[in-house]
């Protein structure tokens, strides 16, 4: 697979090599990527497999699954399959995608999976970064502590910030949505 930016211009492949099958997909630990670095064939799967679960969330709720338990059941199990990797695709969702991931959540309240009070996705994907990058901070030996950029020096006394961090320079907009950029920005 060879990875090109999202709107990139140029049209210029190199050649195939001769054994070596091009894709324009594959998965990397359960997360499908496309070579434009795209999320949108991974955002189709948890979508599906969300209303597969949903068939079988009605079939335990008819054989008498409620309340709390049937709440821990589809956060243990659709919730989680949403989430999972978020702080890696969430940023490169587009409008429409999120809009797709919210409308599921959506109906999980609606059809009573899920408690009336539960928090939009946004607060979820939100938790899920806030808790990885506070991971990365506060832990040297983390595989991502090394991708920060140095602690920021200050002479002088001012309001505290949740990180110490020189915030790079960022030109264009595909930086931006990567996770590290998005929680040095975001929160700063």
């Amino acid at each position: 697979m060879i990875i090109r930016r999202p709107r990139s211009k140029s049209t210029t492949l190199p050649l195939p090599i001769h054994g070596i099958e091009r894709v324009h997909e594959t998965v990397i630990l359960g997360v499908t990527i496309s070579d434009r670095v795209g999320f949108k064939t991974h955002i189709d799967k948890i979508c599906c497999k969300a209303r597969q679960s949903m068939f079988a969330l009605r079939t335990l709720v008819s054989h008498g699954l409620q309340g709390q338990r049937l709440y821990d059941v589809v956060r243990a199990t659709t919730l989680a399959r949403l989430l999972y990797a978020s702080p890696v695709w969430w940023g490169f969702a587009n409008a429409g995608e999120r809009n797709r991931l919210k409308s599921v959540l959506r109906k999980l309240i609606r059809l009573g999976f899920l408690p009336g009070d539960t928090p939009c996705f946004e607060e979820y994907c939100s938790r899920a970064d806030f808790a990885l990058f506070r991971s990365v901070l506060l832990n040297p030996c983390h595989i991502l502590h090394d991708l920060l950029p140095p602690r920021k020096i200050t002479p002088y006394n001012m309001r505290t910030r949740p990180h110490d961090l020189t915030l790079p320079r960022v030109e264009d907009d595909f930086t931006k949505r990567g996770f590290l950029m998005r929680m040095l920005y975001n929160f700063s």
